[in-house]
């Protein structure tokens, strides 16, 4: 589980269970202002206060991050692999943190569009923003997951400083 490889490596770690904050798993417009709210309820109950608050998320988790960083204040920056941001939270944009984003060309769960949607719309913004797209990998890209990890390592040494904590401590606000 990659929660407890950050954990091992220093970070505090919180793996919300979105699903049990709506009526279900379908990424309706109603489900993401549910996970969205559950998002910002549990940073509000477990994250260290005063430090930077990072979301990672993988596909629909990702998806979940993005939506929660268009709307929530005090997110430092946006882990995304194989995401999207979904349209309701693309057209009331808000705001949008620094974005690393990581992305399989041949994705048929979530199209690449998506990425190139989002590097598009970083540009526009002026939004601090990297990543990188997969040539002939999948979805959550199982050719380059060492890649994406090592990617996503320096993405967050760059962004925050790391935490004393004991090796693979999580939080899991169940």
């Amino acid at each position: 589980m990659l929660a407890k490889v950050w954990a091992g490596e220093g970070y505090f770690v919180l793996f919300p269970h979105f699903y049990e904050a709506s009526h279900g798993t379908f990424p309706t417009n109603a489900n993401y202002v549910r996970w969205v709210a559950s998002t910002a309820e549990c940073i509000a109950h477990f994250a260290p206060k005063n430090k930077p608050v990072v979301l990672f998320g993988i596909s629909l988790g990702a998806s979940v991050a993005l939506a929660a960083g268009t709307e929530l204040t005090g997110i430092d920056s946006i882990v995304e692999w194989a995401g999207s941001l979904p349209d309701e939270y693309f057209l009331h944009l808000k705001h949008l943190p620094p974005l690393l984003i990581l992305h399989g060309s041949d994705d048929q769960n979530v199209p690449v569009i998506n990425a190139k949607q989002l590097f598009l719309l970083c540009d526009r913004l002026h939004v601090t923003c990297s990543g990188t797209i997969y040539k002939g990998d999948g979805h959550v890209f199982p050719e380059h997951r060492e890649d994406a990890k090592s990617r996503t390592r320096a993405f967050l040494q760059s962004r925050i400083s790391k935490r004393t904590i004991e090796p693979e401590q999580t939080a899991d606000p169940r």
